[in-house]
């Protein structure tokens, strides 16, 4: 079995413009972990333009909302 910390961080989804969720094992069942980098995400000076991100802590991802004038999906 693999631990959470040995898994690749990877984009689920970005069909929707605007929004990607990406997987972050490290965040499953860690509540403490997940309010730690969705405040990261909104307060850091490289993450401007992200507006919004919500930890699911139940599937280990988060979903984020960015201003595409700052950020691209690529």
């Amino acid at each position: 079995m693999k631990d959470a910390t040995q898994e690749m961080i990877a984009i689920v989804h970005n069909k929707v413009p605007n929004r990607i969720r990406i997987r972050v094992p490290l965040i499953k069942n860690k509540q403490t972990f997940a309010g730690l980098l969705k405040q990261e995400l909104l307060r850091d000076e490289q993450s401007k333009g992200i507006y919004h991100a919500e930890p699911n802590i139940i599937t280990g991802t988060i979903l984020i909302k960015f201003h595409p004038a700052f950020h691209t999906e690529e």
